[in-house]
């Protein structure tokens, strides 16, 4: 049964019925609900000092209510007291409005540059219909006509002489833009610089403003890339699609000889964004287009598996707390006289691997408790064998990729306790050949022996296994003594 609530006033002490309507409640649940939000008590008894306490705290939040609603209503209001600091954002109920008031409110501002910033914006929102664009989520324009303020030093001529030739948002703000900073011609894509909140922002908009005074992109300070004639020619023409990153290597692959798909293929991929290791990735642009035959939706594919395969270093748990480095498998790869067939095999292989040893890397195991291994033939301190327990995910990767099997995918059950892992390795003059993989099951039973591409163990190694066995007190399956 649900209790009825509605108004639950009747039967109470006259006195706080009369304090609860005059605090703008209806009910005592609301009243109490406001009282655990303001730190008073929950209780029905109120001495007459704990009511006018509340009385007052109840005035202050109306007047505040009533100083929002007056700023809510009047943009102008609004903007001149955010741009003078005299609005507290954290005290604005409405999420939007305490976003402007914190984009406007910077820090150690002049009286001047207040001033300054207060005319601009509210001559702007006369003029305008993108400043408070509701549609748009409100502070992107305003921060992008902020910034347009910022770099008042380059105008080149004065605002006042503008006037909107469009009803949509995005173009009066590019064509404010145009007015304020353009001599020439400026790509459209380059206008995303003036809404660029990242770190690189302000470096995209200085690129803004020396194209806009007809320099050549080649001359433009802190470029991601050095730039050719042909290069600079090509992004101008970057497609309006393009972030303003990505045209640069949209650029390189058109000055390079490849056509516009294949670009913008590229320049979509995460190399769109990243300009490191550039004279290997130039090889890699080279080799897709001297290589039609190969699907533009490969393409990321195919960049992600040349970078696993080169760079990407990764870092592993091998214990708790314990971090391991895995080299990349292939640090001197070249794509020199690389068969494209042999790739894609190549990147279908490592898709799948991938896909199997998801979360691999960052799981460790408990010890087996079985005895390690080390045997000397010769009696020679610089030539022995070992046998040692794979702890790790990053110890199961390790020892597939050095004998191309499929051992990290038994990290799972290595998890569970259900068997442990073993490397044999052949020790001679400081140099370590892994040799098998064995794989020892919860009952102590050596169930299974993996060299190179899965083969059997030799009869050198097979000895050295049974030496262990016996040393360990374990047992050899039937099938492995069979091989």
């Amino acid at each position: 049964m649900t209790r009825q609530r509605g108004n639950r006033l009747e039967g109470l002490n006259p006195a706080i019925k009369t304090h609860i309507l005059r605090l703008g409640f209806a009910d005592r649940w609301a009243y109490f609900r406001w009282c655990s939000r303001n730190g008073f008590k929950q209780v029905l008894k109120k001495s007459l000092p704990d009511r006018e306490a509340e009385i007052e705290v109840r005035e202050r939040e109306q007047r505040r209510r009533d100083e929002q609603a007056r700023i809510h209503h009047n943009p102008e209001v609004f903007i001149r007291e955010a741009c003078h600091k005299r609005i507290q954002p954290e005290q604005l109920s409405r999420r939007g409005w305490r976003s402007i008031a914190q984009t406007l409110a910077f820090d150690d501002a002049s009286p001047e540059f207040q001033s300054g910033l207060t005319e601009f914006l509210t001559w702007l929102h006369r003029k305008s219909d993108f400043l408070l664009e509701q549609d748009s989520g409100w502070t992107p324009y305003l921060r992008a006509a902020t910034r347009l303020y910022l770099y008042r030093q380059n105008w080149i001529r004065k605002p006042k002489t503008w006037s909107p030739r469009s009803y949509n948002a995005r173009k009066q703000f590019a064509s404010l833009a145009q007015h304020l900073f353009v001599r020439y011609p400026v790509p459209t894509f380059m206008e995303a610089a003036w809404f660029d909140t990242c770190d690189g922002g302000a470096l995209k908009r200085r690129w803004y403003i020396h194209l806009a005074s007809g320099r050549n992109m080649r001359t433009a300070p802190e470029l991601p890339m050095p730039l050719t004639k042909m290069t600079a020619h090509y992004f101008l023409q970057a497609p309006s699609g393009c972030r303003i990153l990505e045209a640069f290597r949209w650029a390189q692959v058109r000055a390079l000889g490849g056509d516009e798909r294949l670009a913008l293929a590229v320049a979509k991929t995460w190399l769109g964004e990243s300009y490191e290791n550039s004279a290997f990735w130039d090889s890699v642009i080279r080799y897709f287009i001297e290589h039609p035959a190969l699907p533009l939706t490969q393409i990321p594919a195919t960049i992600d598996f040349l970078q696993a395969q080169k760079y990407k270093v990764r870092e592993c748990l091998t214990g708790p707390g314990m971090v391991e480095t895995i080299q990349p498998p292939q640090p001197k790869l070249r794509m020199h006289g690389r068969s494209l067939q042999t790739l894609l095999r190549q990147i279908e292989r490592w898709q799948k691997e991938e896909k199997k040893l998801a979360g691999v890397h960052d799981l460790y195991f408990k010890k087996s408790g079985i005895n390690g291994f080390l045997w000397s033939p010769t009696k020679r301190q610089d030539e022995y064998w070992t046998i040692r327990e794979l702890l790790s995910g990053a110890d199961l990767i390790r020892e597939g990729r050095a004998l191309n099997h499929c051992v990290g995918t038994y990290a799972r059950y290595c998890t569970a306790g259900w068997c442990s892992l073993w490397s044999l390795e052949r020790h001679q003059k400081g140099k370590v050949e892994k040799c098998q993989t064995l794989e020892v099951d919860d009952e102590r039973e050596i169930v299974q022996c993996a060299g190179h591409n899965n083969r059997d163990p030799s009869s050198e190694e097979m000895k050295v296994v049974r030496k262990w066995a016996e040393s360990a007190r374990l047992k050899i399956s039937p099938n492995v003594l069979a091989a």
